[in-house]
């Protein structure tokens, strides 16, 4: 069989070849995986050769020299640890913001919970969604600055007030009632099963709300952002130029971390990060540098007696 055209033959020699390939041995490769250890750090390798190659010799492909599984961990040389950080996840638009309501899906893990978040096609409507995200900034909850969505210190005090399983905070909640309110639609279930379990979602939430609220700081001071609150008298802790100081000063609480803290150890600035994590009672890992100029990592805590900074093994 001929074929004059070079198209044609292009497309005949694709198929021709599947149809082959599909008669042929299976193609072979061999992974090898190497890790080692450096301190507290785990470092791992992997490496992927095609061995046999079977279905694959039809697509000009070649066997594979490994080079992984014969290095040993003195022909890598010298190397050194270098801290990093990753990138953020990029801020909401309005509509990717949109997008995920109506995706909801994507955030559950169990398949019968996806296929209840579809089957209701996300969180609220068409008609509804956009009106939700207003009200959020209505209620100064988030704000929009060119194009994109921020939340406000505001919206975060109120979303870390409540513990991880709040009711509210449940995508799979929402499906459920969700899907409860279609079947209401389509007569396969009655309304008053329907206020049965609304009410008992009222009764739960009111509960787990009572236990958990506390006065809004950022509500009263709205152009301040809360880094933490105090671990002695549970005040807001702002910044100001020289250090992340509580706002109960005048009270006489003198907790602060300062800025230079750790200036004289070779770090010029403690980060806002920094001094939430310090706040809160956790081991932060620091860049710190020798009188030499020689760099390492020290763990640092907040001595809340002696209000400064120091190494979390003294």
């Amino acid at each position: 069989m001929t074929f004059t055209s070079g198209d044609e033959a292009i497309l005949y020699n694709v198929i021709f070849t599947r149809f082959l390939a599909a008669f042929y041995p299976y193609a072979v490769k061999e992974e090898t995986t190497a890790t080692f250890a450096d301190q507290e750090y785990t470092f791992k390798a992997k490496e992927s050769v095609l061995v046999e190659l079977g279905w694959r010799e039809l697509y000009g492909e070649v066997i594979q020299e490994a080079s992984l599984k014969y290095t040993e961990l003195n022909d890598v040389g010298e190397y050194s640890l270098i801290q990093k950080e990753t990138k953020p996840p990029r801020r909401y638009t309005e509509g990717t913001l949109l997008d995920d309501m109506e995706n909801a899906a994507k955030f559950l893990n169990e398949a019968a919970d996806k296929k209840m978040m579809k089957s209701v096609e996300g969180i609220g409507t068409v008609a509804t969604r956009a009106a939700i995200i207003e009200k959020l900034v209505e209620r100064g909850f988030i704000e929009k600055k060119k194009n994109q969505i921020i939340s406000t210190p505001l919206g975060r005090e109120l979303i870390e007030m409540m513990p991880e399983d709040f009711s509210l905070y449940s995508v799979k909640l929402t499906a459920f009632f969700e899907t409860m309110l279609s079947q209401v639609e389509h007569g396969e279930l009655k309304e008053e099963t329907f206020y049965e379990e609304l009410e008992g979602l009222v009764k739960r939430t009111s509960e787990e709300i009572r236990g958990n609220v506390k006065p809004l700081s950022a509500a009263s001071n709205p152009g301040k952002e809360t880094i933490a609150l105090c671990p002695k008298c549970k005040k807001p802790i702002y910044e100001n130029s020289k250090a992340y100081s509580c706002s109960g000063y005048k009270e006489g609480c003198k907790v602060s971390v300062w800025k230079n803290g750790l200036e004289k150890l070779g770090k010029k600035t403690v980060t806002k990060t920094e001094a939430n994590r310090l706040l809160l009672g956790k081991e932060v890992n620091v860049n710190l540098k020798t009188k030499q100029g020689k760099a390492y990592k020290a763990k640092v805590v907040f001595n809340l007696d002696k209000n400064w900074i120091e190494f979390a093994n003294k």
